[in-house]
């Protein structure tokens, strides 16, 4: 009965550290999801930012080469930016897929748990039957003896 209760027991422990891990493997995707978008959205905004002061400075420019050169160097500089945003976003993007991956693993190790316990449970619960039905067998059986002894 202790061996029941107790294997009852981790499998509910396994059961709610599955689901958080789960949590945790939703929570993640969550936040990659949430990196892309910002990633997409801050290039748009740097893309439309690069445009509009570069569709402005040409409205006002002049043939000056010294203002071409300026242009052409604060644009390499956000480019720069850009990429250096990229970068990060992309190291970021491979920690949580390695996240990702270990919770997989994780989560496999605690399926393969679970179902060894499931084993281990139903084989005690199979013992315990036995036993019980053996139990009853010898009952009858001492019963059958006391009323031979109690006839004779």
């Amino acid at each position: 009965m202790e061996s029941s209760a107790r294997l009852e027991n981790e499998n509910t422990d396994l059961l709610s550290q599955m689901d958080t891990l789960r949590c945790s493997m939703h929570q993640l995707k969550e936040m990659l999801v949430e990196a892309h978008r910002k990633c997409a959205e801050e290039r748009r905004e740097s893309e439309a930012k690069t445009f509009k002061e570069l569709e402005f400075k040409h409205k006002t420019f002049t043939h000056n080469d010294e203002l071409l050169v300026e242009t052409l160097s604060e644009t390499e500089a956000k480019l720069l930016k850009a990429m250096k945003c990229n970068t990060t976003l992309e190291q970021e993007r491979a920690e949580l897929f390695y996240q990702v991956h270990l919770l997989r693993h994780s989560l496999q190790e605690l399926e393969e748990m679970l179902s060894d316990s499931e084993r281990k449970y139903e084989a005690i619960k199979q013992e315990k039957e036995q036993e019980a039905q053996a139990h009853n067998i010898l009952k009858r059986k001492y019963k059958k003896m006391l009323e031979f002894f109690n006839a004779v």
